[in-house]
């Protein structure tokens, strides 16, 4: 089985309802996510979810993925 310790996925339109079967799905493979979308509270809940379901490293950005803000969170948050 493929792993993805030590990948990072961002997942745009995470705050819909159907991507929260993916993030859960690539979070146990072992990626660390960056949730973004423009729903905080649904953002932050599965965000939640998913460090407690899978013990995985969760970055939320609320906003455009196409902003370079979410770059820049990416690479300081995750160097490497």
């Amino acid at each position: 089985m493929t792993t993805l310790a030590d990948r990072v996925v961002v997942l745009a339109r995470a705050d819909d309802p159907q991507a929260a079967v993916m993030a859960h799905s690539l979070a146990a493979q072992g990626a660390s996510l960056v949730l973004t979308g423009v729903d905080q509270t649904r953002l932050g809940a599965l965000a939640a979810s998913l460090r407690d379901v899978h013990a995985v490293r969760v970055a939320v950005f609320a906003g455009d993925p196409a902003e370079e803000a979410l770059a820049e969170m990416v690479a300081e948050l995750f160097p490497g």
